[in-house]
């Protein structure tokens, strides 16, 4: 019973391990799934960016980790399959009751097992290996995607942007094809052509929109995929990138439709011309046809009129005292006159024909379709012009005939009025033409003279130059109405002669030339009128700028004055110009705000005219015309007041500078005179400094061995030399400052005010070098005059020093042959009485050796001397002259006591006549220093 519950719990149990094994498995299966899943992705992405490391890397990666899961997959296989086995071999134990069998399959089931579950942890760290690896590529694939998209719309863009401008011709190009149509609409080739033109500019346009709603999209696209950053997007980074690459493949085919549409178009615009060149040229030889039938019979009628005008004058002759009849005979003599003159004309013009016609047949044949069209225009007007010729000559003709075949006609009488009626219009009319044309030149002459007063302002030049093209139009047209005037008071004539001579058909055509010539004079007063009214409007402009010029001027001027004042602020001359150019400037500047309201004013009553003429209110636009003058008015009084303080400030500036040159020149003289004095100065000093560093100089070799003497004389000697150039530096910049007066005051006598001004302050420069100069020659002195002084004290202190060694030595040569000390009070040596008290002379902190030659004390003498010497320096502001006092040797004084006595030149008063020489040189060098860094300043300014 107990083997049968046992053997039912191992079976239970290797159960449940079968069942573990195969849910392993299971999972195991999945995780394999799942990595080749990734390994699918990571390689279907990076061959979608084949050239992306990144994606190259985890592709890579992926495909490593599908191959190792794959090996594992095969361990877990090999595993289950023991185990299975191993669970097999136990169950059959374990119903054998073989134990020992049992135990070892249950071995081998558990190891079975471990290797399945190390293959199955194996390949789920594959799997999550995959897993990141394949979101990464996810991530860098929608990265690629957005920069696809990118480059999807650049070149969308790329593509769309020039072909805005390529096609934007094509309206143009379409509407120059159908002009051509146009002036010759018979012609069916042409009418296809424009047809052809006007399809294909279309077409180009819709392309070129095409490309850039292409461009747009690509856009939209670039900015969608832009937002799918997140990996679960990729779907949508994807699909936004495929569409804007298909959006930069429509913009670049919409980009090269576009272009071949308007190369076609060029072709079709080419095609038209060279038809177009061939129909001017067909049109011109048409045109000269024309104009030779025109002139041909013209001629013939012409003939007769000679003939029928002496008729007249014939009949007219048979009754001399019949006025009537001599008019209508002196009528049929201008009119023959005039047909032969129109027919001759007429001739004229169907030549010049028949030569455009040639020209514009040999342009065509030479594809010259500029040429062709100009002799076509010319071919054109001379046929147009033979025609009327031939119909003036024509008219003159029946005319002549209806003159005399008859002497009235019922409209004889109108006709005459009203070419009567036209001649007086006409007249009047160019009379207005005549005095618009006055004003006009008026202003005109005033703008140049506005331009002539500022030559460099481009802006009143250029106001001139336009003012003097529009005044020339003006005349020119002034003449035409004119001219048209005349011509309308002759046809006014004719057309009396043709009534007094009853040829109606006569007095008709003088009529219609009355008529044309006052329209013709209308046309011309209209451009005299524009003229003169731009002319006006230009002399508006011109005085602003003019008055612009004048006010900055004024303030220039007001600025010179001012910093001329400045510059000599004690002469009241200039204090006074400066006073009366400030008050000027301010009355300019008032003027200058009345003249800115003016000119305010002037333009709000010239809009309010234009509104009031436009919306047909005389009332207002009279106003508004009153309120124009007067501001005009206001404006030209405001420009005048500153016109005229221009012309006062300028004559202050003038007597300003003219005063500020003879200050200058007057500057210059002091200067000069002040460097002269500084310069004889120095000259004393120098000679006053050589005469003390001499001194030194012989002093010093009295004691060649006492170093603080020499140096004493050294620094007196090179503070002589410093006084020595500095002298000369003062006399060279009393020289240039004598030159630059003389400069100046010549300057000041011819009136330049520049050269005046630079060389009064050369002057005050050389003035400036010569008191430096003269200050350095002072300080010299002062240490040449110390050093002196400390170099005469040093001479006597070793004078008494070598008189009180000598004594000394004699007083020690006594003591050691006498063995006692004697005091001798005439020389003040120190002695000791055998008889009074016995004493050792001890001098200088060295005790003096009575030996019998001395040398002890000479050797003790000189230790202090060069004791003294190391000590310099010690006290910089000792006087001299106390050094002196106190290093005198007190000769006399027989009381002293002998051992606190020192000898001259040990005494502390030396250390502080050594650091006197040393400060005295050292501020000369640095006075030197300074004096020369000055000077090379004021020559660099």
């Amino acid at each position: 019973m107990a083997s049968s519950a046992a053997s039912t719990a191992n079976s239970a149990v290797s159960a449940i391990k079968s069942l573990g094994s195969a849910a392993t498995s299971e999972h195991i299966k999945n995780d394999l799934s799942v990595i080749t899943s990734g390994s699918i992705a990571t390689s279907s992405m990076t061959s979608d960016y084949p050239s992306d490391t990144t994606l190259n890397n985890l592709s890579g990666a992926t495909q490593t980790d599908s191959s190792s899961a794959s090996n594992q997959a095969q361990l877990a296989s090999n595993a289950t399959a023991s185990a299975l086995n191993a669970s097999t071999a136990y169950s059959s134990a374990v119903v054998a009751g073989d134990s020992s069998a049992a135990s070892s399959a249950a071995t081998d089931f558990n190891n079975a097992n471990s290797d399945l579950a190390s293959a199955s942890s194996a390949i789920s760290s594959l799997k999550n290996t995959v897993v990141d690896n394949t979101a990464a590529a996810t991530t860098q694939h929608v990265a690629d995607d957005v920069a696809t998209a990118s480059t999807a719309t650049t070149n969308a863009a790329t593509a769309a942007t020039p072909t805005s401008s390529v096609v934007a011709p094509a309206a143009g190009i379409a509407g120059s094809v159908a002009s051509m149509a146009h002036e010759y609409s018979d012609d069916a080739q042409l009418s296809k052509l424009a047809s052809q033109a006007a399809s294909l500019a279309t077409a180009a346009s819709d392309f070129a929109t095409a490309a850039s709603a292409a461009a747009t999209n690509a856009a939209t696209q670039y900015a969608s995929a832009k937002t799918a950053i997140d990996p679960e997007n990729s779907d949508l980074a994807s699909s936004a990138m495929t569409e804007a690459k298909k959006a930069a493949n429509a913009a670049t085919v919409a980009s090269s439709n576009a272009t071949s549409a308007m190369a076609a178009l060029a072709k079709v615009y080419a095609d038209a011309a060279l038809v177009h060149t061939s129909d001017d040229a067909s049109n011109a030889s048409s045109a000269a046809s024309t104009a030779t039938d025109s002139a041909a019979p013209t001629s013939d009628q012409v003939s007769n009129t000679s003939s029928t005008a002496a008729n007249v004058d014939s009949m007219a002759s048979q009754y001399p005292d019949n006025s009537a009849m001599s008019n209508v005979a002196s009528t049929a003599s201008s009119l023959a006159l005039v047909a032969s003159s129109a027919a001759s004309a007429a001739n004229s013009a169907a030549s010049l024909a028949s030569s455009a016609a040639a020209t514009a047949k040999d342009a065509s044949t030479a594809s010259d379709s500029s040429t062709t069209s100009s002799a076509n225009s010319v071919a054109k007007d001379a046929s147009t012009a033979a025609s009327t010729a031939a119909s003036i000559a024509s008219s003159a003709v029946t005319a002549l005939d209806n003159l005399a075949s008859s002497a009235a006609s019922s409209n004889v009488g109108n006709n005459n009025s009203a070419a009567s009626s036209n001649a007086s219009s006409a007249g009047s009319t160019a009379s207005s033409a005549g005095t618009d044309f006055s004003n006009g030149e008026s202003t005109a002459s005033s703008i140049a003279s506005l331009a002539s007063d500022y030559p460099s302002d481009t802006s009143l030049s250029d106001a001139a130059s336009t003012a003097s093209s529009l005044a020339n139009t003006a005349s020119s047209a002034a003449s035409v109405a004119s001219s048209a005037a005349s011509t309308a008071s002759s046809a006014a004539s004719v057309a009396s002669s043709a009534a007094t001579a009853g040829d109606s058909s006569a007095a008709s055509s003088a009529a219609s030339v009355a008529s044309s010539a006052n329209s013709t004079a209308s046309s011309a007063a209209s451009t005299v009128s524009n003229a003169s009214s731009a002319l006006s409007s230009l002399g508006s402009v011109a005085a602003s700028d003019h008055l612009t010029d004048d006010l900055s001027n004024i303030a220039s001027a007001s600025s010179a004055v001012s910093s001329m004042a400045s510059g000599y602020p004690s002469d009241a001359s200039l204090t006074s110009d400066n006073s009366l150019a400030s008050s000027l400037a301010s009355v300019a500047n008032d003027a200058s705000s009345a003249a800115s309201a003016a000119q305010s004013a002037t333009s709000s009553a010239s809009s309010a005219y234009s509104s009031a003429t436009a919306a047909g209110d005389t009332s207002a636009a009279s106003s508004a015309s009153s309120a124009y003058s007067s501001a005009t008015s206001a404006f030209s009084d405001a420009s005048s007041a500153v016109n005229s303080v221009k012309s006062a400030i300028d004559s202050v500036a003038s007597a300003a500078t003219t005063t500020h040159t003879q200050d200058d020149a007057s500057a210059a003289a002091s200067s000069a005179s002040v460097a002269s004095s500084a310069a004889s100065t120095a000259s004393s000093v120098h000679s006053s400094a050589a005469s003390q560093g001499s001194t030194a100089s012989s002093l010093a070799s009295n004691h060649p061995n006492d170093s603080s003497l020499q140096s004493a004389a050294s620094t007196a000697s090179s503070a002589a030399s410093v006084a020595s150039s500095a002298a000369a530096v003062a006399s060279s910049a009393a020289s240039v400052a004598s030159s630059a007066a003389s400069v100046a005051s010549s300057a000041a006598s011819a009136g330049n005010s520049s050269a005046a001004s630079l060389a009064s302050s050369l002057a005050s420069s050389a003035a400036s070098v010569a008191i430096d100069a003269g200050s350095v020659a002072s300080s010299a002195i002062a240490v040449t005059s110390s050093a002196t002084s400390i170099a005469s004290s040093l001479d006597a202190v070793d004078s008494a020093s070598d008189a009180a060694v000598a004594a000394s030595q004699s007083a020690a040569n006594q003591s050691a042959n006498n063995g006692s000390v004697t005091s001798d009070t005439s020389n003040g040596s120190v002695i000791s009485s055998s008889a009074t008290s016995s004493v050792t002379s001890s001098i200088s902190n060295d005790s003096v050796d009575s030996s019998a030659n001395g040398s002890s004390a000479s050797t003790n003498g000189s230790t202090a001397r060069n004791s003294a010497n190391d000590t310099v320096n010690a006290d910089t502001t000792h006087d001299a002259s106390a050094d002196t006092t106190q290093t005198g040797i007190q000769a006399n004084d027989t009381n002293a006591n002998d051992s606190d006595k020192k000898l001259p030149q040990t005494s502390d008063d030396n250390d502080k006549t050594g650091a006197a020489i040393g400060l005295s040189l050292a501020s000369l060098l640095t006075l030197l220093g300074l004096a020369g860094r000055k000077k090379r300043k004021q020559d660099d300014e």
